[in-house]
C-alpha cells in the first residue's frame, strides 16, 4: 500500500493535477474493487476473516492516500495556491466541458482518419481484449460486498479483473466526450475535479490503460491450454474475424472502384478511404491468422506471443510514423533576424527592460524565452486572474509604463512623443519607449484607492511615477511635497531575488516592478519590512529618509511547509519500504566459485 502511494505521488509530482484527478479515481475504484469482499458488516452469518483491524480495507485505502499526499505536498500544495489566484479559480462549464467530437468514435478502428488517433490501440489488441472474458464464467464467487457485486452474483455474474478493467475502459471512453455524452456532466456535479479542469479528452489515458491491461489478460487466457469449451467459442471468434477480413476486402474493391469512376471529379473521397482501409486489412488479416495458428497449429505458444507483440508495435509504431520520422530541427529554426540583434544590441544598456513583441519575432510569443529577453506577451494559459485583469483594463501606454515595458515590436506605426524608431524588418517596427519605468524607483505620495483602482490608474493625470496607489494608508509618514531626487540602483537581479540599494530624500516608498504575490519577502537593512500591493499588481515598501539595502526573496510558504511534508513523509516511507523487506536482496544458495 505504501508503494502504490508513492506512485501516486509521482503522478502528483508530475505536475499536470489534471492527469493526477483521473490517476486517483482510478485508483479509488481499484481499491473499491480489489476490497469489495472485505468488509467488516456481517452477512449471511460469515465473519470476517481479519484477525486485527490494522489489516481493516479501509485502512489500506488511509495509508494509500497518506503517502500519495504526504510525499507530493511540495508540488501540490503550492499548486493549490497558485490555482485560489489565478484564473482556474473560477471557471464555467463551457471552459471545461469540451471532449472529443461523437464523430471521433471512428478513431477506435480507423486512426487519424477524423483528427489524431488518442482512442486507438491497435486492432490485435482489442481482439486480445475480448479474449479476457473468456474465462468468466469460471470465476470464483466471493463473499459479501457492494451492493452492485451482490446483484451480478445474483444473476450468477461474479466481478473478476476483466470485468473492473472493462467498466474503467468504457466510463473514460464516456467521460472522453465530454459535454457531447451524459457522463461528463454528472462528474462537473458530483465528482471534486472535475468542474476545474478542461479538455476531457485527457482522460483518454484511461481508456488506453485499461484496455492495455485487458489486452494483457487476453493474452494470458490464450497461453494457457484450452478446454474444449472454450475451444468451440475461440472457433466462433475465429469465423468471425474472417469474415470481417473478407468483408473488408469487399470495402476495399468498392472504394478502389469508386477512386476509378471519381479520378476526374474535384472531390473525391475515396483515396483517403483507401489509405485507412488497406492497413485495416493488413492488422486485422495478420490477427486472424495468429488467432488461426493458436487455434490449430502446434506452435510454441512462447513464439507465439512474440510474434503477437512485434505485430502490435509494429501496428501502433506505423500509427504514429509522422510523428516518429520528424525531421529534426534545424539549429538556425529561430533565426536572429535583424530586428532581433537589434534587440540584443539595445538590452546590452538596459538588461533588466521588458518587452513587448506582440509575437512578431521568430517563436512568436516565445521569443523572449527563445533569445533570452524578459517579454510580457509570453505563451502561457495559466495566468493570475489580478494580472489578467491589468492586461485586460490598463491602457496600453499605461501599462507598458508601469511594467517598463521600454521595448515595443508591432506592426502599428506609434506617433507618441515617448516613442521613438529603432529599426524596421518588414512590416515589424522597433521602438524604443522614454517613458517605460525602471524595475524600481521611490515615491513620495500616494492615493488612497479602496476600489476603482484601474479608473485611477488610467487617468491621463495620474503619474506613477511620482505617486503610487494603494488600497490603504501606508504605514509611514510622508512628506506634503516632493523632495528632490531619490536614486535607486539595482545591485543584483535573479529569478525569485532583487537586491537593490536606495538612498531615498524623504520618507518614501519603494515601488517595485514585479507582479505581487505570496511568498515575496523584503529585508531593508537587515530587518524584515511590510510588503505591500501597489498599482494594482506590483509591489511597494515603505522606506524611512536616508540610504538603505533592499533585499526582496520569493520564499513562498506552501513550498517550505510542502517540502518539510514530503520529508518527513519520505522518511516514515523509507522505514516501513526497509521493514517490509521489499529493498532486502534474496540471499545466494549456490556457492559461487
Amino acid at each position: 500500500t505504501a508503494a502504490a502511494g508513492a506512485a501516486m505521488a509521482v503522478s502528483i509530482l508530475a505536475g499536470h493535477p489534471q492527469t493526477a484527478i483521473y490517476v486517483f479515481y482510478m485508483a479509488i475504484a481499484y481499491w473499491i474493487y480489489r476490497t469489495r469482499g472485505l468488509s467488516l458488516s456481517k452477512g449471511r452469518g460469515a465473519v470476517c476473516p481479519l484477525s486485527s483491524i490494522l489489516r481493516h480495507p479501509l485502512l489500506y485505502l488511509i495509508v494509500f492516500v497518506f503517502f500519495a499526499l504526504g510525499l507530493s505536498a511540495i508540488q501540490w500544495l503550492p499548486t493549490l495556491e497558485f490555482t485560489r489566484f489565478s484564473t482556474r479559480a473560477q471557471v464555467n462549464y463551457a471552459f471545461t466541458s469540451h471532449g472529443f467530437a461523437p464523430y471521433e468514435i471512428v478513431t477506435l478502428l480507423i486512426p487519424g482518419y477524423l483528427g489524431g488517433s488518442p482512442l486507438y490501440i491497435g486492432i490485435i489488441p482489442m481482439l486480445l481484449a475480448v479474449a479476457a472474458f473468456d474465462d468468466r464464467a469460471g470465476a470464483k464467487p466471493h463473499a459479501g460486498g457492494l451492493l452492485v457485486d451482490a446483484v451480478m452474483r445474483a444473476r450468477g455474474f461474479a466481478p473478476t479483473a476483466a470485468f473492473f478493467w472493462l467498466l474503467t475502459a468504457f466510463v473514460a471512453l464516456l467521460l472522453s466526450f465530454g459535454d457531447a455524452l451524459f457522463a461528463y456532466p454528472l462528474a462537473y456535479l458530483f465528482a471534486p475535479g472535475f468542474a476545474q479542469v478542461r479538455d476531457q479528452e485527457r482522460i483518454a489515458l484511461l481508456w488506453s490503460f485499461a484496455l492495455a491491461m485487458l489486452a494483457a489478460l487476453g493474452a494470458a487466457r490464450l497461453g494457457r491450454p484450452f478446454s474444449r469449451a472454450a475451444r468451440v467459442r475461440l472457433a466462433g471468434v475465429e469465423r468471425r474475424l474472417g469474415g470481417l477480413t473478407a468483408g473488408l476486402v469487399a470495402l476495399i474493391a468498392l472504394a478502389y472502384g469508386g477512386m476509378l469512376a471519381s479520378a476526374d471529379q474535384k472531390v473525391n473521397l475515396f483515396p483517403g478511404a483507401l489509405r485507412q482501409l488497406v492497413p485495416a486489412f493488413f492488422w486485422l488479416a495478420a490477427a486472424w491468422g495468429l488467432w488461426r495458428l493458436r487455434l490449430h497449429v502446434a506452435v510454441s505458444r512462447r513464439w507465439l506471443m512474440i510474434a503477437t507483440l512485434g505485430l502490435i508495435g509494429l501496428n501502433l509504431f506505423s500509427v504514429n510514423a509522422p510523428s516518429h520520422f520528424q525531421q529534426p530541427t534545424p539549429s538556425d529554426y529561430y533565426p536572429e533576424t535583424t530586428l532581433v540583434q537589434t534587440l540584443r544590441a539595445e538590452l546590452k544598456a538596459h538588461p533588466l527592460a521588458r518587452v513587448a513583441s506582440e509575437g512578431l519575432l521568430p517563436g512568436a510569443h516565445n521569443a523572449g524565452a527563445d533569445f533570452d529577453f524578459q517579454e510580457i506577451t509570453g505563451n502561457d494559459p495559466l495566468q493570475l486572474a489580478e494580472t489578467a485583469q491589468f492586461d485586460r483594463t490598463m491602457q496600453e501606454l499605461r501599462k507598458w509604463q508601469l511594467l517598463g515595458v521600454r521595448y515595443i515590436i508591432t506592426r502599428r506605426e506609434i506617433a507618441h512623443g515617448a516613442f521613438s524608431l529603432v529599426a524596421s524588418e518588414g512590416e515589424a517596427h522597433l521602438y524604443r519607449n522614454a517613458e517605460a519605468l525602471p524595475r524600481a524607483w521611490l515615491v513620495h505620495a500616494v492615493e488612497v484607492v479602496p476600489a476603482d483602482v484601474y479608473g485611477v490608474l488610467n487617468r491621463p493625470d495620474f503619474d506613477p511615477a511620482q505617486v503610487v496607489a494603494l488600497n490603504a494608508e501606508p504605514p509611514i509618514a510622508l512628506p506634503a511635497s516632493a523632495p528632490a531626487a531619490s536614486p535607486v540602483e539595482v545591485a543584483a537581479y535573479a529569478p525569485g531575488r532583487l537586491s537593490l540599494r536606495a538612498r531615498a530624500a524623504a520618507n518614501g516608498l519603494l515601488v517595485i516592478g514585479e507582479v505581487y504575490y505570496p511568498g515575496w519577502q523584503a529585508v531593508v537593512d537587515g530587518q524584515r519590512a511590510p510588503l505591500l500591493r501597489a498599482d494594482s499588481i506590483l509591489m511597494a515598501v515603505p522606506l524611512s529618509a536616508g540610504p538603505h539595502q533592499v533585499e526582496l526573496t520569493f520564499e513562498p510558504d506552501s513550498v517550505k511547509i510542502g517540502g518539510l511534508i514530503s520529508g518527513l513523509t519520505l522518511l516514515a516511507w523509507l522505514v516501513i519500504i526497509a521493514r517490509s523487506g521489499i529493498l532486502t536482496l534474496p540471499r545466494h544458495r549456490t556457492p559461487i566459485r
